[in-house]
């Protein structure tokens, strides 16, 4: 019994003197986070590239304007003022889908009065979005506002229209566009060699091309 008693008083002594020195001991120093200064009296070397652990930024992937099965809706009454954003995304999807309009059919448009002017359909998806006047004797574009042909002059350049067709490399979108209140669109002016040609109608966000819908119909009737 009193040997049992002098261990344990044994036992106690050492966990009270383990403890003292744990409480004694100086915690270690923090190693530092980041490039380690050199040592003193050394010359720095030169600084060592950071490795880049982020992938960098990705291109935008441009994405092409859908051609628009309807007309678009008109604004609702006071309708806030389109902002400077929307022009120019519209401004930005027709120069896209200039690259992209293909030379359609030709015709004679012909006037109350007897006077014509041959056109031309310039397509997009297959759908007609812009309608040129045609010069018959080179088949260029005409700058809008341009008198009418004459009826016969317009006949004899119909096979000359559809030998030469305008070229589209040519052909440009503005800077600049004009707001269509009452279809809710943007018209952005069409330009060849300076000339405004026509007009190409982009929906009010901007991802949407509106077709001609009375070009369409008077293509598929005269269209050759």
């Amino acid at each position: 019994m009193k040997r049992n008693m002098m261990i344990g008083i044994f036992g106690l002594v050492l966990l009270l003197g383990a403890g003292m020195v744990m409480a004694l001991t100086p915690p270690p120093a923090l190693t530092p986070v980041g490039p380690v200064p050199p040592p003193p009296g050394t010359k720095p070397g030169p600084p060592r590239p950071v490795l880049q652990t982020t992938l960098p930024p990705q291109p935008s992937r441009m994405v092409v304007p859908q051609l628009g099965e309807a007309p678009p809706l008109p604004p609702s009454p006071g309708t806030e003022i389109p902002e400077e954003k929307e022009a120019e995304r519209a401004v930005a999807a027709a120069r896209q889908v200039v690259r992209l309009l293909t030379p359609g059919p030709v015709w004679t448009r012909r006037g109350p009065a007897g006077e014509a002017a041959l056109m031309r359909a310039l397509l997009y998806q297959g759908k007609c979005v812009v309608v040129v006047s045609l010069d018959p004797a080179t088949g260029r574009p005409l700058p809008m506002g341009c008198r009418p042909l004459h009826l016969a002059d317009a006949a004899r350049g119909d096979g000359v229209g559809r030998s030469l067709p305008p070229s589209m490399e040519a052909l440009q979108a503005l800077n600049g566009a004009e707001f269509l209140d009452r279809e809710n669109s943007w018209a952005v002016p069409l330009a060849y060699h300076g000339e405004i040609v026509a007009h190409l109608r982009i929906a009010r966000d901007g991802n949407r091309v509106m077709p001609d819908y009375p070009a369409e119909q008077e293509m598929r009737a005269f269209g050759k």
